[in-house]
C-alpha cells in the first residue's frame, strides 16, 4: 500500500491508526514527508501476518534496488528514528496541541472551510474512514476563490507555500518540525481571506471523472497511431495518452478510454480554475492526444 504522506501515523497517541497497524502486508512510507529526513528516505514495513513472504521481499529488494545506497540517507532514517525514539512524544504532543489550536481559531470561518478542522468535524463526513489533523484541506467552494487563486495569495501576501491547488481546493501540510506560531499565522490568514471571500455559487465537477469506457488495453493502445485534437473537438476519440493534474497525480483519463462528456467538463472547469494538466504526450494544454 501506498503511504506515502502517512509515515508519522500510528506513531504516538491521539493520531489516526497506520495502515501498518491495520493489517495491511507491505505499505510504502515517505519518511521525508512528515518526520525529519532528508527527501527520498522512505521505508517499506512488512505487515505482521503478511500475505507477502519475507524471503520473497528480501528478493525483490535485492533485484530491484541499487547495489550503491546513499549512505547520507541512510543515516538521514537513523537520525529520524533517534529524534523520534528520544525526543517523539514531546515533538508530536507539541504538534498535536498546535493543531486544535488552529481549529479553534479557524471556527469563525464562514465562507472558507478546513476539512475536519473548526466548525466542520469528522462526524459530518459519514464516508471518510479516518482523518489526518496535520492535512490543512481548505475548501474555497461556494466562493470566489479557486484553490489556485487562494493559493497565490497565500504565497505572495503572508509567505505560505502550499502543498497542492486543485479545483476548489488547497492543502497545506503540517508536521512535527513546524513552529507553532507559524501553523497560527496560517489560521489568522485564512480568517483574513475569509472576510475578502465573495459568495460565488460556482460548482466544481468531482476533480475524478467517473472512468470512460474502455475500449482497447493501455499497452495495445500505447502502440497505435496518434494525432493531436483539441479537446472541445476530441468528444467519441479514444485516447493515445494520460492527462492528470499533480498532485494527486491520478489520471482523469488514460490511454484506450473514450473521451467521454464527463472528462471533457472536469478538464475544462480544473483549466479554467488555474490548474494544470499533465500530458503524457501531447504538449498544448487544451488538447489531447487520441488513436487515428
Amino acid at each position: 500500500m501506498d503511504e506515502a504522506h502517512g509515515a508519522h501515523l500510528g506513531l504516538f497517541e491521539g493520531w489516526p491508526q497506520s495502515a501498518v497497524q491495520l493489517g495491511a502486508d507491505l505499505v510504502v512510507q515517505s519518511s521525508h514527508k512528515t518526520l525529519p529526513s532528508l527527501t527520498q528516505t522512505a521505508l517499506l514495513h512488512l505487515g505482521k501476518n503478511s500475505l507477502a513472504a519475507p524471503e520473497e521481499v528480501e528478493r525483490q529488494l535485492d533485484i530491484f534496488e541499487t547495489s550503491s545506497p546513499s549512505y547520507p540517507l541512510l543515516a538521514s532514517l537513523d537520525g529520524c528514528t533517534g529524534i523520534l525514539s528520544e525526543q517523539g512524544q514531546e515533538l508530536f504532543s507539541r504538534w498535536k496541541t498546535t493543531l486544535d489550536r488552529f481549529s479553534m481559531i479557524v471556527r469563525p470561518l464562514k465562507n472558507l472551510r478546513v476539512l475536519c478542522h473548526g466548525a466542520d468535524n469528522k462526524s459530518l463526513h459519514t464516508d471518510i474512514f479516518d482523518f489526518d489533523p496535520s492535512k490543512l484541506v481548505v475548501s474555497t467552494a461556494g466562493t470566489d476563490f479557486t484553490g489556485t487563486s487562494l493559493a497565490k495569495v497565500l504565497r505572495c501576501k503572508f509567505c505560505f507555500e502550499t502543498e497542492m491547488a486543485c479545483g476548489p481546493i488547497t492543502l497545506a501540510m503540517t508536521s512535527a518540525a513546524d513552529d507553532p506560531d507559524a501553523v497560527l499565522r496560517f489560521a489568522k490568514a485564512l480568517l483574513e481571506l475569509d472576510i475578502q471571500a465573495d459568495k460565488c455559487p460556482v460548482l466544481f465537477p468531482p476533480a475524478l471523472p467517473k472512468p470512460s469506457k474502455s475500449v482497447f488495453t493501455i499497452g495495445t493502445a500505447l502502440l497505435k497511431p496518434t494525432l493531436d485534437l483539441p479537446l472541445s473537438k476530441a468528444a467519441g476519440s479514444i485516447s493515445g495518452e494520460y492527462i492528470w493534474a499533480y498532485p494527486p497525480g491520478v489520471p482523469l483519463i488514460a490511454p484506450g478510454e473514450v473521451v467521454g462528456p464527463e472528462f471533457a467538463a472536469t478538464a475544462s472547469a480544473l483549466m479554467q480554475s488555474g490548474t494544470t494538466l499533465h500530458h503524457s504526450h501531447c504538449k498544448k494544454p487544451d488538447s489531447i492526444h487520441v488513436l487515428t
